[in-house]
């Protein structure tokens, strides 16, 4: 069994958290960053500057896509780190899954939100549909906040269990996308 380190890709969608999804993206970066079995990537989406409409169909991506596709391709599993806007996923999110196909497929996900009355969780719902229709395996537990303060303490125990079910999953499905590339062969 491979057991490197699961490579994670936390997106972070601030262009909807502000200064409070920095800081939980800074939070989750400790927790990850402390363990030998995680090798986190942070993408700021609002850095990544997708655009927002489709190009005519030409088979080429534009270049912030491009970019892009790298480090979600080679991600072994993702978190999503994302505040809910109008009792729904933020745009940049979904702008996000649409620009790509492939590099979401039997990989898992879990999630990182918040939201003042839900903790996001009106969101995260949305997005396990989308992410079902992108073949995509969401987590079960994530980490949901309400009301998040400086040091997350509250949610450290539910952070370091979602992280330990993402690096389950994301070496068992790590295996199955190279079982199933090697007889594609």
């Amino acid at each position: 069994m491979n057991t490197s380190p699961v490579r994670v890709a936390a997106l972070m969608s601030s262009t909807q958290l502000g200064p409070c999804g920095r800081a939980m993206a800074a939070w989750l970066a400790d927790r990850a960053g402390g363990r030998g079995d995680i090798a986190l990537d942070l993408i700021d989406l609002a850095e990544a500057r997708l655009p927002d409409a489709r190009p005519a169909e030409t088979g080429e991506r534009p270049a912030a896509v491009a970019d892009l596709a790298p480090w979600l391709a080679s991600a072994d599993a993702f978190v999503l780190i994302l505040a809910e806007c109008n009792r729904g996923l933020p745009a940049s999110l979904k702008n996000t899954l649409d620009w790509y196909r492939r590099e979401w497929a039997a990989k898992p996900v879990a999630f990182v939100s918040h939201d003042a009355t839900t903790g996001g969780l009106l969101a995260v719902e949305q997005l396990r549909l989308v992410l079902a229709g992108l073949e995509a395996l969401t987590l079960r537990d994530g980490v949901s906040l309400h009301t998040p303060g400086p040091d997350f303490a509250s949610a450290s125990a539910t952070a370091d269990a979602m992280l330990d079910r993402l690096v389950c999953w994301g070496r068992a499905l790590r295996l199955a996308r190279t079982a199933a590339t090697t007889s594609e062969r």
